[in-house]
């Protein structure tokens, strides 16, 4: 019996956040007449941990547009260790804290539907004005809702699940299982059910998952 893996690619990853730093660049063009004449100060809000492959391809993908030409800063909220709303206020007072007592960012970057939804929330109260870029949103409605927002750019992403299986299925004939590597976040359970959806596509098909978070990391 024969199987393919599902994943994230990181080529994908380093693509899509190439074209968010892009819209940064224009934002930050539109928002000051001579763009990079004086030092612009981003923040970068991340869902998760900032030892995730996800994590580290968004942020040499920002670099490799912004360069040395900003002060670039990072925030994690390590939603894939803890997702819950004590977690949440106790970030919310931590970039509180500092935003108080640091000088004004000139944009505000945030990856992945935790941080979408964080900004969302409490933008407003903690960065009134400043212009937001997202990228990796996998939840439309909740990129739509930011799209509605004065001043909030971004792309989304969406997985062709079926493509993916298409070509797998072409590369590997023999293929009987496909099995995903997964994990319990908000974003990765939606992805789940996706993925899971597919079963009613190809009966002859059989799925399974393999949940990263059902193990410890050493």
């Amino acid at each position: 019996m024969k199987g393919l893996f599902i994943n994230r690619i990181d080529k994908y990853v380093k693509a899509t956040t190439f074209i968010m730093a892009c819209i940064i660049v224009w934002v930050l063009g539109i928002r000051h007449v001579q763009a990079f004449e004086d030092e612009k100060r981003v923040l970068f809000i991340s869902s998760y941990s900032a030892d995730t492959e996800s994590a580290e391809l968004q942020i040499d993908g920002v670099k490799s547009v912004l360069g040395d030409q900003v002060e670039l800063n990072y925030e994690f909220m390590d939603a894939n260790i803890l997702e819950d709303e004590s977690s949440r206020k106790l970030f919310f007072d931590k970039i509180k804290y500092k935003v108080d007592r640091t000088e004004k960012y000139d944009v505000i970057i945030v990856a992945d539907d935790p941080a979408l939804r964080f900004m969302i929330d409490y933008g407003e109260e903690l960065f009134k004005g400043i212009p937001v870029v997202f990228e990796g949103i996998s939840d439309f409605q909740l990129a739509a809702e930011a799209g509605k927002r004065d001043g909030y750019n971004g792309i989304v992403e969406q997985i062709s699940y079926d493509r993916n299986i298409d070509l797998g299925r072409k590369l590997f004939p023999e293929t009987t299982k496909i099995i995903a590597i997964v994990d319990n976040t908000a974003e990765g359970v939606k992805k789940q059910e996706k993925f899971l959806e597919m079963k009613d596509i190809y009966p002859d098909i059989k799925f399974g998952m393999i949940n990263v978070s059902d193990y410890d990391y050493v």
